[in-house]
């Protein structure tokens, strides 16, 4: 089945078009810039409710269990920043050059071989998905030795990942190829925002090697 056809049949809208008809491509604007261009429906997950495929603009209470993370406006469904990092290999490069196109799992602080089970890794790995541990620079080369092989580790040497996070309670991040949050939440509620995730973009779990399949397709990947 083609994209089209999908489309056609009205299984499932491509990202770039759920919600919204309009894409900010600006990655650096005010977070009043960003809210402009959020998507509410589409391939995310409440961070609430884990519900798929829709995405309440602002979070619950009981999600803000952190005095300095006070910010209630969801990060689903708008477009992560683009802040630059360090790796092992490179002094200031932009997160996207270094994480790649295709969909990412973004820690802050944290191994996310260590939060996530063995049944959400094989669930990530079979959507291709690149696992991302972000931390301050000072912490990055001993991070880098201790970290799972399947984990990018990435240096905060800016401050910008750190004041992002620090001001919002959901420290892993779900992010889709077109670099808009899919899923944001507290470690423990990782498996039923993945698994939302998943069937809001009617994804079966097969291997990711063809990008073609008719599931992704969908998708608008």
């Amino acid at each position: 089945m083609t994209r089209q056809h999908a489309a056609d049949r009205g299984q499932h809208r491509p990202m770039s078009q759920a919600g919204s008809d309009r894409v900010c491509p600006v990655r650096t604007g005010c977070q009043h810039e960003q809210e402009r261009h959020r998507y509410t429906r589409g391939v995310l997950a409440d961070p609430t409710t884990q519900e798929p495929g829709r995405a309440a603009a602002k979070l619950t209470s009981r999600l803000v269990p952190i005095v300095t993370a006070n910010n209630r406006t969801s990060p689903v469904g708008v477009q992560f920043p683009q802040p630059r990092v360090t790796t092992r290999d490179a002094s200031d490069a932009l997160l996207d050059d270094v994480v790649g196109n295709w969909w990412s799992v973004l820690v802050w602080g944290n191994d996310p071989t260590d939060l996530l089970s063995e049944t959400e890794l094989g669930k990530l790995e079979a959507l291709g998905a690149r696992l991302v541990a972000i931390v301050p620079e000072n912490q990055r080369e001993w991070t880098e030795r201790s970290a799972d092989p399947r984990v990018l580790v990435l240096g905060d040497h800016t401050g910008r990942f750190k004041e992002w996070f620090d001001d919002r309670p959901t420290p892993i991040v779900f992010l889709r190829p077109d670099r808009f949050v899919a899923g944001a939440c507290l470690a423990q509620h990782a498996p039923a925002t993945l698994d939302a995730i998943l069937e809001s973009m009617h994804f079966t779990g097969r291997p990711a090697s063809d990008r073609t399949r008719p599931e992704l397709a969908q998708a608008g990947l």
